[in-house]
Protein backbone atom coordinates (compact mmCIF):
# COMPACT_ATOMS: atom_id res chain seq x y z
CA UNK A 1 0.00 0.00 0.00
CA UNK A 2 1.63 3.36 -1.08
CA UNK A 3 2.16 5.43 1.65
CA UNK A 4 1.90 8.69 0.16
CA UNK A 5 -1.60 10.79 0.90
CA UNK A 6 -2.62 13.46 -1.45
CA UNK A 7 -5.54 16.08 -0.34
CA UNK A 8 -6.96 17.74 -3.27
CA UNK A 9 -9.43 20.88 -3.47
CA UNK A 10 -11.47 19.45 -6.04
CA UNK A 11 -13.96 16.56 -5.04
CA UNK A 12 -16.43 15.75 -8.12
CA UNK A 13 -15.29 13.94 -11.03
CA UNK A 14 -14.46 16.75 -13.79
CA UNK A 15 -14.16 19.75 -11.33
CA UNK A 16 -10.76 20.04 -11.39
CA UNK A 17 -10.66 21.53 -15.01
CA UNK A 18 -13.30 24.38 -13.82
CA UNK A 19 -10.96 25.09 -10.65
CA UNK A 20 -7.97 25.09 -12.73
CA UNK A 21 -9.09 27.36 -15.30
CA UNK A 22 -10.12 29.67 -12.34
CA UNK A 23 -6.37 29.59 -10.93
CA UNK A 24 -4.96 30.41 -14.38
CA UNK A 25 -7.51 32.99 -15.44
CA UNK A 26 -5.86 34.90 -12.06
CA UNK A 27 -9.01 34.87 -10.71
CA UNK A 28 -11.13 36.14 -13.79
CA UNK A 29 -14.85 36.89 -12.49
CA UNK A 30 -16.22 34.88 -15.85
CA UNK A 31 -14.03 32.24 -14.61
CA UNK A 32 -15.78 32.08 -11.02
CA UNK A 33 -19.24 32.20 -12.69
CA UNK A 34 -18.23 29.33 -15.19
CA UNK A 35 -17.16 26.86 -12.04
CA UNK A 36 -20.00 28.02 -9.80
CA UNK A 37 -22.95 26.83 -12.73
CA UNK A 38 -21.37 23.73 -13.46
CA UNK A 39 -21.17 22.72 -9.32
CA UNK A 40 -24.82 24.52 -9.54
CA UNK A 41 -25.90 21.64 -12.18
CA UNK A 42 -24.31 19.03 -9.77
CA UNK A 43 -26.45 20.31 -7.16
CA UNK A 44 -23.63 21.57 -5.08
CA UNK A 45 -24.04 24.13 -2.51
CA UNK A 46 -20.55 25.69 -3.26
CA UNK A 47 -22.06 26.44 -6.48
CA UNK A 48 -24.28 29.55 -4.46
CA UNK A 49 -21.26 29.95 -2.50
CA UNK A 50 -18.90 30.95 -5.18
CA UNK A 51 -21.92 32.97 -6.88
CA UNK A 52 -21.89 34.79 -3.70
CA UNK A 53 -18.35 34.88 -3.19
CA UNK A 54 -17.65 36.48 -6.80
CA UNK A 55 -19.90 39.07 -6.06
CA UNK A 56 -18.34 40.61 -2.76
CA UNK A 57 -15.48 40.84 -4.65
CA UNK A 58 -16.35 43.15 -6.87
CA UNK A 59 -16.71 45.80 -3.66
CA UNK A 60 -14.53 44.50 -0.80
CA UNK A 61 -15.35 47.58 1.20
CA UNK A 62 -19.03 47.54 1.34
CA UNK A 63 -19.83 44.36 0.29
CA UNK A 64 -19.55 41.20 2.91
CA UNK A 65 -17.91 38.01 2.25
CA UNK A 66 -20.08 34.43 2.47
CA UNK A 67 -19.02 32.93 5.63
CA UNK A 68 -15.95 31.06 5.64
CA UNK A 69 -15.51 27.50 7.35
CA UNK A 70 -18.51 26.25 5.41
CA UNK A 71 -16.48 23.64 3.03
CA UNK A 72 -13.22 22.81 3.71
CA UNK A 73 -10.09 25.19 4.11
CA UNK A 74 -8.49 23.62 1.32
CA UNK A 75 -10.76 24.58 -1.07
CA UNK A 76 -11.93 27.93 0.41
CA UNK A 77 -8.06 29.02 0.42
CA UNK A 78 -7.58 27.62 -3.42
CA UNK A 79 -10.52 29.69 -4.79
CA UNK A 80 -9.30 33.05 -2.91
CA UNK A 81 -11.69 33.30 0.24
CA UNK A 82 -8.69 33.23 3.01
CA UNK A 83 -7.07 36.02 1.16
CA UNK A 84 -10.12 38.18 0.23
CA UNK A 85 -11.14 37.75 4.16
CA UNK A 86 -7.77 38.73 5.62
CA UNK A 87 -8.19 41.96 3.12
CA UNK A 88 -11.13 42.80 3.86
CA UNK A 89 -10.93 42.56 7.46
CA UNK A 90 -7.89 43.98 8.51
CA UNK A 91 -7.20 46.79 5.33
CA UNK A 92 -8.58 49.07 8.53
CA UNK A 93 -4.55 48.95 9.77
CA UNK A 94 -3.06 50.52 7.02
CA UNK A 95 -2.52 53.98 5.96
CA UNK A 96 -3.01 53.59 2.40
CA UNK A 97 -6.32 51.80 0.22
CA UNK A 98 -5.39 47.89 0.77
CA UNK A 99 -8.36 46.71 -0.44
CA UNK A 100 -7.51 48.10 -4.00
CA UNK A 101 -4.47 46.19 -4.00
CA UNK A 102 -6.57 42.87 -3.47
CA UNK A 103 -6.69 42.52 -7.91
CA UNK A 104 -2.91 42.96 -8.15
CA UNK A 105 -2.09 40.60 -4.99
CA UNK A 106 -4.41 37.99 -6.74
CA UNK A 107 -2.97 38.02 -9.94
CA UNK A 108 0.78 37.37 -7.84
CA UNK A 109 -0.87 34.59 -6.29
CA UNK A 110 0.57 30.64 -6.97
CA UNK A 111 -0.55 27.46 -6.36
CA UNK A 112 1.24 24.95 -4.38
CA UNK A 113 1.17 21.79 -2.82
CA UNK A 114 2.24 21.38 0.75
CA UNK A 115 4.52 18.59 1.75
CA UNK A 116 4.07 17.45 5.25
CA UNK A 117 6.93 14.84 6.45
CA UNK A 118 5.94 11.71 8.88
CA UNK A 119 8.80 9.41 9.75
CA UNK A 120 8.25 5.70 8.41
CA UNK A 121 10.24 2.80 8.00
CA UNK A 122 12.26 2.79 4.64
CA UNK A 123 11.63 -0.49 4.09
CA UNK A 124 7.98 0.01 4.13
CA UNK A 125 8.11 1.96 0.95
CA UNK A 126 7.04 0.62 -2.37
CA UNK A 127 9.67 1.35 -5.19
CA UNK A 128 9.73 4.67 -6.77
CA UNK A 129 7.41 5.81 -4.17
CA UNK A 130 7.57 9.50 -3.14
CA UNK A 131 9.79 10.22 0.15
CA UNK A 132 11.85 12.56 2.17
CA UNK A 133 14.82 10.85 3.42
CA UNK A 134 16.05 6.64 3.47
CA UNK A 135 18.18 5.49 0.68
CA UNK A 136 17.01 6.37 -3.04
CA UNK A 137 15.80 4.48 -5.40
CA UNK A 138 17.80 4.54 -8.34
CA UNK A 139 18.16 2.68 -11.79
CA UNK A 140 20.80 0.17 -11.30
CA UNK A 141 22.79 1.49 -13.81
CA UNK A 142 22.88 4.82 -11.67
CA UNK A 143 25.45 5.25 -9.15
CA UNK A 144 24.89 7.40 -5.87
CA UNK A 145 26.07 11.04 -6.64
CA UNK A 146 29.06 12.89 -5.70
CA UNK A 147 30.62 16.48 -5.56
CA UNK A 148 34.64 16.31 -6.02
CA UNK A 149 35.01 12.53 -4.91
CA UNK A 150 32.70 12.98 -1.91
CA UNK A 151 28.91 11.28 -1.68
CA UNK A 152 26.16 14.01 -1.75
CA UNK A 153 23.28 13.85 0.60
CA UNK A 154 20.06 12.26 -0.41
CA UNK A 155 17.29 15.36 0.09
CA UNK A 156 14.21 12.67 -1.22
CA UNK A 157 12.35 11.51 -4.34
CA UNK A 158 8.88 13.00 -5.81
CA UNK A 159 6.93 10.14 -7.91
CA UNK A 160 5.17 12.66 -10.38
CA UNK A 161 2.13 10.79 -10.48
CA UNK A 162 0.99 11.63 -7.49
CA UNK A 163 0.91 15.35 -8.55
CA UNK A 164 -0.82 14.14 -12.20
CA UNK A 165 -4.58 15.37 -10.96
CA UNK A 166 -3.42 18.62 -8.72
CA UNK A 167 -3.78 21.96 -10.28
CA UNK A 168 0.31 22.32 -10.57
CA UNK A 169 0.09 19.74 -12.57
CA UNK A 170 0.27 21.60 -15.87
CA UNK A 171 3.74 22.30 -14.98
CA UNK A 172 4.71 18.64 -14.51
CA UNK A 173 5.09 15.26 -16.59
CA UNK A 174 2.38 13.49 -15.85
CA UNK A 175 4.97 10.29 -14.93
CA UNK A 176 8.81 9.47 -13.95
CA UNK A 177 10.84 10.28 -10.36
CA UNK A 178 12.70 13.30 -9.36
CA UNK A 179 15.56 12.08 -6.91
CA UNK A 180 17.18 15.09 -5.39
CA UNK A 181 20.81 15.21 -4.05
CA UNK A 182 22.73 18.18 -2.44
CA UNK A 183 26.54 18.74 -0.99
CA UNK A 184 26.28 20.51 2.31
CA UNK A 185 29.62 20.18 4.88
CA UNK A 186 28.06 21.18 7.97
CA UNK A 187 30.95 21.44 9.59
CA UNK A 188 32.04 24.17 7.66
CA UNK A 189 28.59 25.47 7.30
CA UNK A 190 29.38 25.13 3.44
CA UNK A 191 26.83 24.53 0.26
CA UNK A 192 29.12 25.13 -3.01
CA UNK A 193 25.93 25.18 -4.87
CA UNK A 194 24.31 28.51 -3.05
CA UNK A 195 28.24 29.84 -2.03
CA UNK A 196 29.84 29.57 -5.31
CA UNK A 197 27.41 28.83 -7.33
CA UNK A 198 28.94 25.54 -8.26
CA UNK A 199 26.29 23.42 -10.52
CA UNK A 200 28.04 20.08 -9.60
CA UNK A 201 27.26 20.15 -6.26
CA UNK A 202 23.73 19.74 -6.84
CA UNK A 203 21.77 16.67 -8.79
CA UNK A 204 18.40 16.71 -9.50
CA UNK A 205 17.58 12.75 -11.38
CA UNK A 206 14.84 12.47 -13.63
CA UNK A 207 14.07 8.72 -13.98
CA UNK A 208 11.26 8.30 -16.64
CA UNK A 209 10.61 4.66 -16.18
CA UNK A 210 10.89 3.05 -13.02
CA UNK A 211 10.90 -0.69 -14.00
CA UNK A 212 14.14 -1.02 -13.51
CA UNK A 213 14.62 1.02 -9.77
CA UNK A 214 16.68 -0.70 -6.73
CA UNK A 215 17.66 1.08 -3.44
CA UNK A 216 20.58 2.40 -2.86
CA UNK A 217 22.82 2.52 0.10
CA UNK A 218 25.60 5.34 0.36
CA UNK A 219 28.97 3.92 -1.55
CA UNK A 220 30.62 5.02 2.34
CA UNK A 221 30.64 6.95 4.82
CA UNK A 222 28.33 10.35 4.34
CA UNK A 223 30.21 13.51 6.35
CA UNK A 224 28.21 15.94 8.59
CA UNK A 225 25.44 17.26 6.34
CA UNK A 226 24.93 14.63 4.19
CA UNK A 227 24.18 11.71 6.34
CA UNK A 228 21.10 9.50 5.97
CA UNK A 229 18.38 11.61 7.01
CA UNK A 230 14.89 9.03 8.51
CA UNK A 231 12.90 8.21 5.84
CA UNK A 232 9.82 9.88 5.97
CA UNK A 233 6.30 9.77 4.00
CA UNK A 234 4.44 12.53 2.35
CA UNK A 235 1.15 14.20 3.03
CA UNK A 236 0.81 16.57 -0.41
CA UNK A 237 -2.05 19.13 0.15
CA UNK A 238 -3.57 22.00 -2.39
CA UNK A 239 -2.75 25.19 -1.23
CA UNK A 240 -2.60 28.83 -2.53
CA UNK A 241 0.91 30.92 -1.60
CA UNK A 242 1.32 34.56 -2.26
CA UNK A 243 4.58 36.24 -2.49
CA UNK A 244 6.49 38.40 -0.86
CA UNK A 245 6.85 42.39 -2.37
CA UNK A 246 10.31 41.72 -3.68
CA UNK A 247 11.58 39.76 -6.09
CA UNK A 248 15.62 38.63 -5.12
CA UNK A 249 17.25 41.59 -6.81
CA UNK A 250 15.44 43.70 -4.81
CA UNK A 251 12.77 45.18 -6.99
CA UNK A 252 9.48 45.25 -6.82
CA UNK A 253 6.70 42.97 -8.35
CA UNK A 254 4.32 45.74 -7.77
CA UNK A 255 3.65 48.82 -10.54
CA UNK A 256 5.91 52.21 -9.78
CA UNK A 257 2.80 53.99 -9.73
CA UNK A 258 1.49 51.34 -7.06
CA UNK A 259 4.81 52.12 -4.97
CA UNK A 260 4.84 55.56 -5.17
CA UNK A 261 1.25 55.47 -3.68
CA UNK A 262 1.91 52.93 -0.86
CA UNK A 263 5.63 52.86 -0.54
CA UNK A 264 8.29 50.17 -0.52
CA UNK A 265 8.61 49.25 2.62
CA UNK A 266 4.71 49.33 3.47
CA UNK A 267 3.71 46.78 0.59
CA UNK A 268 6.55 44.50 2.43
CA UNK A 269 4.78 44.70 5.17
CA UNK A 270 1.26 43.82 3.72
CA UNK A 271 2.85 41.20 1.72
CA UNK A 272 4.82 39.76 4.66
CA UNK A 273 1.32 39.86 6.64
CA UNK A 274 -0.29 37.50 4.19
CA UNK A 275 2.10 35.26 3.57
CA UNK A 276 1.76 34.73 7.46
CA UNK A 277 -2.11 34.03 7.51
CA UNK A 278 -1.73 31.32 4.19
CA UNK A 279 1.50 29.91 6.14
CA UNK A 280 -1.04 27.26 7.48
CA UNK A 281 -2.14 26.14 3.87
CA UNK A 282 1.50 26.05 3.10
CA UNK A 283 3.84 24.83 5.27
CA UNK A 284 7.53 24.69 5.73
CA UNK A 285 8.11 22.66 2.49
CA UNK A 286 6.17 22.80 -0.75
CA UNK A 287 6.30 22.52 -4.53
CA UNK A 288 5.84 25.74 -6.72
CA UNK A 289 3.84 28.08 -4.39
CA UNK A 290 6.57 31.05 -3.53
CA UNK A 291 9.92 30.92 -1.94
CA UNK A 292 9.58 33.29 1.67
CA UNK A 293 12.28 33.79 4.24
CA UNK A 294 10.05 35.85 6.81
CA UNK A 295 11.54 38.79 6.80
CA UNK A 296 10.04 40.20 3.37
CA UNK A 297 12.87 39.51 1.33
CA UNK A 298 13.00 36.25 -1.69
CA UNK A 299 15.65 34.44 -3.56
CA UNK A 300 13.48 34.22 -6.19
CA UNK A 301 14.61 36.06 -8.87
CA UNK A 302 12.51 37.77 -11.96
CA UNK A 303 11.34 35.64 -14.41
CA UNK A 304 12.13 33.09 -12.43
CA UNK A 305 10.02 30.71 -10.19
CA UNK A 306 10.13 28.65 -7.06
CA UNK A 307 10.04 24.98 -7.84
CA UNK A 308 10.75 23.27 -4.64
CA UNK A 309 11.23 24.87 -0.81
CA UNK A 310 12.48 22.62 1.74
CA UNK A 311 11.96 23.86 5.62
CA UNK A 312 14.67 22.79 8.19
CA UNK A 313 12.70 19.82 9.15
CA UNK A 314 13.03 18.55 12.16
CA UNK A 315 11.77 14.88 11.37
CA UNK A 316 14.56 14.47 8.80
CA UNK A 317 17.10 16.26 10.63
CA UNK A 318 17.21 18.79 8.35
CA UNK A 319 18.98 22.26 9.39
CA UNK A 320 19.80 24.51 6.45
CA UNK A 321 22.63 26.74 7.98
CA UNK A 322 20.92 28.68 10.65
CA UNK A 323 17.29 26.81 10.47
CA UNK A 324 16.87 28.37 6.88
CA UNK A 325 14.92 27.53 4.08
CA UNK A 326 16.31 26.03 0.86
CA UNK A 327 15.03 27.16 -2.86
CA UNK A 328 15.00 25.57 -6.22
CA UNK A 329 14.38 27.90 -8.73
CA UNK A 330 13.46 27.52 -12.50
CA UNK A 331 12.99 30.07 -15.25
CA UNK A 332 9.25 31.15 -14.95
CA UNK A 333 8.93 30.37 -19.19
CA UNK A 334 10.29 26.74 -19.27
CA UNK A 335 8.61 23.97 -17.56
CA UNK A 336 10.57 21.03 -19.80
CA UNK A 337 11.98 18.33 -17.62
CA UNK A 338 15.12 19.58 -18.62
CA UNK A 339 14.44 23.10 -16.20
CA UNK A 340 13.49 20.75 -13.31
CA UNK A 341 16.77 18.82 -12.99
CA UNK A 342 18.71 22.24 -14.00
CA UNK A 343 17.19 24.04 -11.09
CA UNK A 344 19.01 26.90 -8.99
CA UNK A 345 19.72 26.55 -5.24
CA UNK A 346 19.44 29.33 -3.09
CA UNK A 347 18.95 29.67 0.88
CA UNK A 348 16.76 32.16 2.88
Amino acid sequence: MKKTTIVRASTLPGENSYLHELVYSNWDCHAYQNYARWLATQNDPRGAFLFEFADSLNDLRNKKLPRSGQYPSIWENLVGLTLAKYVSEDFCYYDFDVVSLHPSIMQMCEPSISITPTLCDDGKFEMGESKFGGFPHLPKSKSWPAYEGVPMGFIGQLNLEDFHETIVAQKLPSHGLLSFFLFYDANGGDIPAIHREDERAVEIIYTKELTDLGRVAPPEVLILGNSVAPACKLTLTEGLDVPESRYGDGSSRFSEDIVNQCGEDELQEVMSGFAYELHDHIGDSHLFGCAHDGAGWAPTLRNNKNFLTLGSEKNLDWCWLDDYHLHFSISADCDEIECLTQAKVDIC
